[in-house]
């Protein structure tokens, strides 16, 4: 019980961030995130090893994991040093208790139980066995209009791909995180009216592809019956 109240308190504090409820701490941890980032790309980027490798080699052989994290944890190392040397003079000018200002964070309890453990394996063996059964169900072909709806996604990332890199969509996907739930919970009901009419549109043409199609029809009735 103790585990799952935890785990309850974890998901709430990550989503006030995502939801800019202390805009103070969003700021910090986005600021952080992207820093990282940055100095993950930079390093990587700037090495000599990575300018001399050919273009045709894979980047997982040619990548220096532990040069990247080793100039990582000189970055945190130097902020986190700076920071406490800071505070040690400023408490010597105002003649105030100059304790460690990580003390808190020193504290806190990194044990992890047990149970809690079990509850996370349990929900990643959840999720990773509905993905196979949704991929079992788009690659054989199970219903024909979700398999084609899938291959144009596919194929849309192929160009999604093509004009951004890695790190750019790392970089989105971050900024995506801190932007779009809270821009959906300012903007929730003109937002869900415009994906309404988008919706509307897809049935209308999915409709359309059936009477024309009529195969495509019963293999749409035939999965709802499996599915009932």
């Amino acid at each position: 019980m103790t585990g799952k109240i935890k785990c309850v308190i974890e998901s709430r504090s990550v989503l006030d961030l995502i939801y800019w409820r202390d805009p103070k701490k969003s700021g910090i941890a986005l600021g952080a995130i992207l820093t990282v980032l940055f100095i993950l790309t930079r390093s990587v980027h700037s090495l000599p090893l990575i300018q001399s490798v050919p273009s045709t080699t894979p980047l997982f052989f040619s990548f220096p994991l532990i040069t990247v994290l080793s100039y990582s944890g000189l970055a945190v190392l130097t902020g986190t040093v700076g920071f406490r040397v800071i505070k040690a003079v400023e408490a010597q000018i105002k003649k105030t208790d100059g304790s460690n200002p990580f003390q808190v964070y020193l504290e806190q309890d990194l044990s992890i139980p047990q149970d809690r453990v079990r509850e996370q394996v349990d929900v990643i063996v959840e999720h990773a066995q509905c993905l196979a059964r949704q991929l079992r169900r788009l690659f054989l072909v199970e219903s024909i209009v979700d398999s084609v709806k899938f291959g144009l996604l596919l194929w849309s990332f192929t160009y999604i791909g093509a004009w951004f890199s890695g790190c750019t969509l790392v970089f989105l996907a971050v900024i995506a995180i801190f932007s779009v739930p809270k821009i959906y919970e300012t903007y929730q009901e003109p937002i869900d009216a415009q994906l309404a009419v988008v919706k509307g549109h897809i049935d209308n043409v999915t409709n359309i592809l059936e009477e024309k199609l009529p195969f495509l029809k019963r293999a749409a009735v035939e999965t709802e019956k499996k599915d009932q």
